[in-house]
């Protein structure tokens, strides 16, 4: 599928990091998928996934979560970021069918988040999620903090939360 990418601030563009756990959820025996499993045989990754609302933190352009929700349909699958007009952009052309992929297997929200604002007040009109993903939003020193604050609020909301962290080491 396409994705609309401006690379006009950090928002916008997609990111190495992303690309790289797309190609890890590729692979069968990911530990992601292995740990999954192991908690009841019966459960396969795309049936588990199924029944889970995930929520991504930063999501950029949604290229992310957009794979995740075309390939692994997830119950529910919340994009975050501080602009979201490229999510936007990018969810609708999917609904739209111009380029011939259904999203209606999953429910598709877009929040605009802000880690600087109260998360208490951030997530109140979404569900609790069952899984976060935060890729590539460690880079900027300043935002460690608003984002642990974001990380430890959810994780309030759900004791069973599961957390998928990925980066690039950029500097020291």
């Amino acid at each position: 599928f396409t994705i609309r990418q401006s690379n006009t601030s950090i928002t916008s563009a997609m990111w190495d990091s992303g690309h790289i756990l797309l190609k890890y959820m590729e692979q069968s025996n990911n530990k992601i998928f292995q740990e999954i499993c192991a908690m009841d045989a019966t459960v396969t990754p795309q049936s588990y996934f199924r029944h889970q609302t995930i929520l991504e933190l930063g999501a950029g352009v949604g290229h992310v979560g957009l794979a995740i929700v075309l390939g692994l349909h997830p119950k529910e699958y919340i994009f975050t970021d501080y602009k979201v007009d490229e999510i936007r952009r990018n969810v609708q052309s999917m609904q739209d069918g111009k380029q011939g992929l259904d999203l209606r297997k999953s429910k598709v929200g877009i929040l605009r988040v802000d880690w600087h604002d109260d998360p208490s007040l951030c997530y109140k009109s979404c569900s609790v999620p069952d899984i976060v993903l935060c890729i590539d939003c460690v880079w900027i020193e300043e935002l460690y903090r608003p984002l642990l604050k974001h990380i430890l609020y959810l994780s309030t909301l759900n004791t069973n939360l599961i957390f998928v962290l990925g980066h690039q080491k950029r500097e020291q």
